[in-house]
């Protein structure tokens, strides 16, 4: 017995490293199986000696995990999920034929029959870039915790993440309805260089002006201000480097800035802000910036 467990153990061991079963799927067809087995053999039952119980259940278990891996691989309607960790940066390209970006620690899922399906539906949690392949006939429908997007073709940037307790759709081109899980009554129609914000802590949704489209400047490596008060600057630079920028008095902050970066370092960038309008920096952290100057009225 000790040579088949460890027989087993290996075999078992040679998928573990890459696949990741659905464990739940599993134990229900084992249920069944084990179901339609002692219906089947209820009027002759016999008395099995223990090691060859012991050789049988270890089989069983071996048929039931490669019959999973098996049927893993070739269901259609299986659910497929990539996923990034910290840093990290994936794209893919969906069974429809759109393209998916996703930002650092982000997750998607969709389904192999989205090609066909009636609805090309995905599920995202993080951020995600997206270029939507045109098909009037079936629309492309994103949810995320607390809001669906509904699309017919087009692009358009997705910022959902869970930590965070806002949703956020800017658009490149064409046309989205954004609206929160449920309330699609309310709902807004985005066009391009518009932004929709759902703020779930006031359940609030609105829109605003995204003319730079800097929200994807995570992938595009482009950052654009024109005659943009210094307070929003300070906020778009603050997302995209995960810094603080400080300005030492308020008037700082309602100063007009306009400049465009490609591929800059924040230090280019903040000494570029100091230069242009007359300020000093104070680096008291190397993620934390304060401005001194007298600012604008």
């Amino acid at each position: 017995m000790g040579k088949e467990v460890e027989k087993i153990e290996q075999l078992t061991a040679q998928y573990k490293s890459n696949y990741h079963p659905d464990v739940d799927a599993g134990w229900n067809k084992l249920q069944a199986r084990m179901q339609a087995t002692k219906q089947a053999k209820s009027a002759g039952l016999r008395v099995i000696r223990r090691r060859r119980w012991l050789s049988a259940a270890a089989a069983v278990l071996l048929i039931t995990i490669v019959g999973g891996v098996w049927g893993g691989l070739f269901t259609q309607s299986a659910t497929l999920v990539a996923k990034t960790g910290s840093g990290e940066q994936q794209t893919l390209t969906l069974p429809d034929g759109s393209t998916v970006i996703l930002n650092e620690n982000s997750q998607i899922r969709y389904t192999r029959t989205m090609r066909t399906a009636p609805e090309r539906a995905v599920a995202l949690s993080g951020e995600a870039y997206f270029s939507v392949q045109s098909d009037p006939a079936r629309p492309f429908i994103i949810t995320t915790k607390h809001t669906q997007i509904a699309v017919l073709g087009t692009a358009f940037n997705v910022r959902a993440y869970e930590q965070e307790t806002f949703t956020e759709v800017e658009v490149s081109e064409g046309k989205v309805a954004f609206s929160v899980t449920g309330e699609t009554a309310t709902q807004l129609v985005l066009t391009a260089k518009e932004k929709g914000i759902f703020d779930a802590s006031a359940r609030t949704l609105y829109r605003k002006e995204a003319q730079q489209l800097n929200a994807q400047a995570w992938h595009t490596r482009r950052l654009q201000f024109a005659g943009t008060p210094l307070s929003e600057v300070f906020s778009t630079l603050e997302r995209h480097f995960k810094v603080k920028l400080e300005p030492d008095n308020p008037a700082i902050g309602r100063c007009a800035y306009t400049s465009n970066f490609e591929q800059t370092s924040l230090e280019d960038i903040v000494n570029a802000i100091a230069l242009s309008l007359g300020l000093d920096i104070k680096q008291i952290k190397p993620t934390h910036f304060v401005f001194y100057g007298n600012g604008c009225n």
